[in-house]
């Protein structure tokens, strides 16, 4: 995988989805998955005991999406997540800095970046074409 720069949030931030499911930590990233909530005071032996096992899941699940995030870097664009803990913290941070389409002037980088965009012939046209509709809106 192609680490995140500048120019590719979008081939990254699809490819990434791709990983983070396989993976079972999407929807940690997402905010769907959380951790349990807290028990109350006066929980039994036998609630605590599962309470503590599906909170250790839960952060096993939340560091490796943490982990697959921050490895996907590009050493400068580290310093967006540098202190996070929260993966989907991280994923909105870098969304809200590096996704032209969320700014402004995202749709004239977007049409400007679909009319740079040639095929290198290092892949099949398919692979190419593909890229092209990434672009769509």
């Amino acid at each position: 995988m192609e680490l995140l720069n500048d120019e590719n949030y979008p081939d990254w931030s699809n490819t990434l989805i791709f990983f983070l499911t396989a993976d079972g930590t999407w929807k940690v990233v997402q905010g769907t998955d959380t951790a349990p909530p807290a028990l109350p005071a006066n929980a039994n032996a036998a609630r605590r005991t599962a309470y503590d096992t599906a909170l250790q899941e839960f952060q096993v699940r939340s560091a490796k999406a943490c982990s697959m995030i921050i490895s996907s870097l590009s050493l400068s664009h580290k310093r967006y997540v540098f202190g996070k803990t929260n993966p989907k913290d991280m994923w909105d941070t870098l969304k809200q800095q590096l996704d032209s389409l969320t700014s402004n002037s995202g749709p004239f980088i977007h049409q400007d970046q679909f009319l740079n965009e040639k095929h290198t012939r290092k892949g099949p046209i398919s692979a190419f074409f593909a890229k092209l509709l990434q672009y769509q809106t």
